[in-house]
């Protein structure tokens, strides 16, 4: 391989340098676990894809692993890091289809061509799945600092979609000039610096673990403190969870103020990143007083499920257990004098 150029050195190193950047960030942060290994993975396997121009010609077998694991990690970090709850299975998924296409390109020679461009083919549409999941969950978040950096979140990955694929294809096939290969290596210095900017500036509140989300204690005055009065109200005496699909507006209208008061008083007052967890805790309070109750002992735990809003039983049963450690039928059989129906 030739010796890369100054100038391919210097935009590597900027590209490495904000790489290193933000996985400093991250293991600082007090990042929940499952968002540490992600954004971990991310920051390796995207450290040896821009180094790769640097490197011997072997690593760039490397560097095509290295790419399908840095799609699979993003899509893990994304969910993570913007509050879905979600199975490992859903998480890790696309990782793991990424690399049995990769392994496929490097053992079966017959297929190295279709199958690389199939592996483009698939991180053009993971990241594009990572745009809709962000920007479709945007109305739901209640926390300030991830709701201001969604939308620069969405556009720098939306041209990394955009670029990557594109120039790894066009490269591959022998079509991209060699005046325009550097365009790469500057593309990939300018989204990693944005990057470092996007996640190392406001991490401390960025990177909040979402399993010590609990109500904080409201001491509210004034205007917060009768806005509270009529949320609680709504929600404790009319039960507003129990509307399908309420959202954060939809509630503000009830409650006659503006959605951009409300917000914060969830958030800040509440402790609550997300409408749904706060929506869903009125649910499971419900729920498990029914799990508990006599009177509900011939009720299935599916029945009590789309009793107290939820859609379907796997949500239920994920957000339960995720609030109690236990199953629903667990919680029953704990919480009962006699023995109750399953579901």
């Amino acid at each position: 391989m030739p010796e890369a150029s100054p100038t391919v050195g210097f935009l590597a190193g900027i590209a490495f340098g904000s790489i290193a950047l933000v996985a400093l960030t991250l293991l600082r942060s007090g990042a929940s676990r499952g968002t540490m290994i992600a954004g971990l993975i991310f920051c390796v396997a995207t450290a040896i894809v821009v180094t790769e121009d640097l490197t011997e010609s072997y690593a760039y077998h490397l560097a095509g692993f290295a790419a399908a694991v840095m799609t699979g990690a993003l899509w893990a970090f994304a969910l993570q890091l913007f509050g879905f709850r979600t199975s490992p299975q859903r998480l890790w998924t696309p990782m793991a289809v990424l690399l049995a296409v990769n392994a496929a390109a490097h053992v079966i020679p017959e297929v190295h061509d279709p199958a690389l461009l199939v592996q483009r083919t698939l991180i053009a549409v993971f990241g594009i799945g990572v745009l809709i999941l962000v920007l479709r969950s945007e109305a739901d978040d209640l926390d300030p600092v991830r709701r201001r950096i969604r939308r620069p979140f969405v556009a720098l990955i939306g041209l990394w979609t955009a670029l990557a694929p594109t120039l790894g294809t066009l490269s591959g096939l022998g079509l991209l000039p060699r005046e325009l290969i550097l365009l790469d290596e500057i593309g990939n210095a300018v989204m990693c610096f944005l990057g470092a900017l996007l996640f190392t500036v406001p991490q401390r509140a960025l990177f909040a673990p979402p399993e010590k989300e609990k109500p904080r204690p409201a001491q509210p005055e004034g205007d917060d403190a009768q806005l509270l009065a009529k949320l609680d109200n709504a929600m404790t005496h009319e039960k507003a969870w129990l509307e399908e699909g309420l959202t954060v507006g939809g509630l503000a209208e009830k409650l006659g103020v503006p959605e951009h008061r409300l917000r914060p008083v969830i958030n800040q007052q509440l402790g609550h990143r997300n409408f749904a967890a706060f929506i869903n805790r009125h649910r499971l309070e419900e729920a498990k007083r029914r799990l508990s109750s006599p009177d509900h002992k011939g009720e299935t735990v599916a029945s009590i499920a789309y009793a107290v809003g939820f859609g379907s039983l796997g949500p239920f049963g994920r957000a339960f257990k995720d609030a109690t450690g236990m199953t629903p039928t667990a919680y029953r059989k704990a919480n009962s004098q006699s023995p109750m129906s399953e579901s």
